[in-house]
Order: C-alpha cells, then sequence, then structure tokens
C-alpha cells in the first residue's frame, strides 16, 4: 500500500473556491448554493447526478464536490469512485463530500470505501457543511493507493496498537505460531 500526497496548492479563501454540487432534488441544491453563497462561495456548480458531475468536471477547474448518495441514472458512490479510479478522470484528489438522507453505518463505510473525503448527513447545517469543507481543503488526508482502494487515508486517529505490525512483515519472514500451553498434549502409548 503506497501513501501519495497530492500537489500541495496554496491554501484557498472561501471565496475563491470554485464548488460542485451533485444532488438530483432541485430544492436541495438551491438550499446548498444558498449555504455557500453565506459563506461568501460564489463560484457554484450544479449537476443533477453523477454523470453530469463527470462531465462539468472535464471542462471546469473544480475544488471541492458537495454529491448526494442516492441519485439515477448514477449515484455518489459511482461519482466517487469513477472520480478516483477511471484512467480518464478530471481529478483523482478533488476532495468529495457526501451527503445523505440516509446515514446508517452501512452508507457510512460505503461512501468512506468508495474514497470520499467527508460525509454529512441530511438535513445538513450551515455550520457542519462549512466544517466538513474547512476539513477537506485545511487538513486534507495523505491519499493511500492499494489494490482495491484510492483514496484519502480512512484512518481519521492514530490509536496504539498492541501487538505485532503484521504489515511490515513478509509472510516468509513472519514468526512461527507459538504451541499453546492449554491445548491438550496428544496421547502416546
Amino acid at each position: 500500500m503506497a501513501e501519495l500526497t497530492p500537489v500541495a496548492a496554496k491554501p484557498k479563501l472561501f471565496s475563491d473556491l470554485r464548488v460542485l454540487v451533485i444532488e438530483d432534488d432541485r430544492q436541495m441544491r438551491l438550499l446548498f448554493k444558498t449555504m455557500l453563497e453565506t459563506m461568501n462561495i460564489r463560484n457554484v456548480f450544479e449537476a443533477v447526478d453523477g454523470h453530469g458531475g463527470l462531465q462539468l468536471m472535464m471542462s471546469n477547474v473544480i475544488d471541492v464536490v458537495i454529491c448526494d448518495l442516492t441519485m439515477r441514472p448514477m449515484d455518489g458512490i459511482e461519482f466517487t469512485t469513477l472520480l478516483r479510479r477511471a484512467q480518464n478522470s478530471p481529478s483523482r484528489y478533488c476532495p468529495v463530500i457526501m451527503v445523505t438522507g440516509n446515514a446508517t453505518a452501512a452508507t457510512v463505510a460505503k461512501a468512506r470505501d468508495c474514497g470520499i473525503n467527508e460525509f454529512a448527513a441530511k438535513p445538513v447545517a450551515p455550520g457542519t457543511l462549512k466544517a466538513r469543507i474547512e476539513a477537506a481543503i485545511a487538513r486534507p488526508r495523505p491519499f493511500i493507493q492499494s489494490t482495491d482502494y484510492f483514496g484519502p487515508d480512512r484512518r481519521r486517529v492514530a490509536r496504539p496498537f498492541d501487538g505485532e505490525d503484521r504489515r511490515e512483515n513478509e509472510p516468509e519472514d513472519a514468526p512461527a505460531p507459538k504451541p499453546d500451553p492449554t491445548a491438550a498434549k496428544p496421547k502416546t502409548e
């Protein structure tokens, strides 16, 4: 697993950000646009599904994507997966903030595993949206490339680990398992 860091861009003022809102509900798009405008973000692009979002990103530089999870024909999971992994991706490192009205543990895990940067449950409060944008822009996590994942490091905090770090040992270098002293010994006659 390789850790990749995107080329560092200059920190942006909110007024300089170009934000793409991908949301199939017109009223929600208007609500997000209004919230963004109150944060002094004036460069807002809109798409009604993931396919439209990818098309917009092919011809516009986008700094942050706010994307609904459930849309048709292309939902937020498929959009983010293509953005992160497609050969012709317009911007693999662009921060993605996933929003949904169905914030179960399973949907959060699915969104995390496709490569989003941040997650918010609807209804999204303006302060929550601002905090997610700030986290994605001001405190980006390094990107990870593995055989089945490309996106920001999914570990948010470093936790102490009491045990052998198997990622550093090659299989042939791994120590042999120790015999279990509580296991029953075979009878010999």
